[in-house]
């Protein structure tokens, strides 16, 4: 089954670039706009929204390293699996911030907690974390915004 990638940018250029590239590569991907309805969130594997630096008017929190983000689910998953198996959690930074029955509860209960905007690494408890995909040799990104396919 191919994993089901939610991709958030606000550049529609980037966005179908993205998910060209990603659907090469055998995923599902669904595109969306920065504030547009998630929609079918709750239902992706792996949801990737821009990285964009935040402006004065819009500040947002940013996370650790999608690496320490998911070692700091592991060493928690125990607990999470007793305590909360088939829920979502919100972590950040390493701690669990928000849990819900959908993606975004738990992302909501996050932004009450920290009292502000911030990216969260949300799962579903119990569920497998996604391997990540290896790229081609082939594959580079020559600029932020611009991913092309080498010869």
């Amino acid at each position: 089954m191919a994993h089901r990638i939610r991709l958030v940018d606000d550049n529609e250029r980037t966005r179908a670039a993205m998910r060209r590239l990603l659907e090469r590569h055998g995923l599902r991907v669904r595109e969306a706009a920065p504030g547009a309805d998630a929609g079918d969130a709750d239902e992706a594997d792996v949801v990737i929204v821009e990285d964009a630096a935040p402006s004065d008017t819009d500040a947002v929190l940013r996370p650790w390293p999608l690496e320490r983000e998911e070692a700091a689910y592991r060493a928690a998953e125990p607990r999470l699996r007793a305590e909360h198996a088939g829920e979502f959690v919100a972590l950040f930074r390493g701690d669990v911030v928000g849990i819900g029955a959908t993606a975004r509860e738990a992302m909501r209960a996050g932004t009450e907690k920290l009292g502000q905007r911030a990216v969260f690494f949300v799962h579903r408890v119990g569920d497998a974390i996604p391997e990540p995909e290896t790229a081609p040799e082939s594959f580079r990104a020559d600029a932020p915004r611009e991913a092309v396919e080498g010869s």
